[in-house]
């Protein structure tokens, strides 16, 4: 639930914990900070009918242990224009890593493509352990709608990153984007 209220020229925005993850950097490290729900004044004037479409995504990769593999993920997607790394949240008994970042749909997918990429370099599945079960070097990659942005922007997210992904780096992904195509 985001509720905003305009009061000055100010926007407070006052919002579950779950809401806010993804919404905007001042509020994500606001949200470390806070309980379930909390609220937010920005210290400038927002019009947020001139918000641009803002699109989270988290993948989990299959490397919680080793920094430098944890680094070089993150590095490619700060790298990518238009991307915003919110969190990365390292896993030493997963031996799992879970990134936060934020952006329009075409930089989420540019930077989701970037870290598969570098993972895809960097992790060998052939000695990854962990408790948590894993399908390859990245599990997960889900595109959830933020701002100016609906699920079906998020499946059109999903199928580009799936097809990019089965053309330069060989890697199916169709399987799943197909069943999310059909539950939208």
């Amino acid at each position: 639930m985001l509720a905003v209220t305009l009061t000055r020229g100010l926007a407070k925005i006052s919002c579950s914990t779950s809401t806010a993850a993804g919404f905007h950097p001042k509020l994500h490290r606001a949200l470390l900070r806070s309980s379930s729900v909390f609220s937010f004044v920005f210290s400038r004037p927002v019009s947020l009918a001139k918000m641009a479409q803002l699109i989270e995504c988290v993948p989990n990769f299959s490397e919680g242990r080793d920094q430098q593999v944890i680094d070089a993920i993150s590095k490619s997607i700060s790298a990518t224009t238009g991307a915003t790394l919110l969190n990365v949240d390292p896993g030493k008994s997963t031996n799992r890593t879970v990134y936060t970042f934020v952006g329009s749909a075409e930089a989420v997918v540019e930077a989701a493509l970037a870290a598969a990429k570098t993972a895809f370099d960097l992790i060998d599945m052939t000695k990854q352990t962990g408790e948590h079960p894993r399908l390859g070097a990245l599990d997960v990659c889900p595109f959830i709608p933020i701002s100016n942005a609906t699920m079906a922007d998020c499946v059109e997210c999903a199928k580009k990153f799936s097809r990019r992904l089965g053309e330069e780096l060989a890697v199916p992904g169709n399987m799943i984007v197909s069943i999310l195509s059909e539950t939208v």
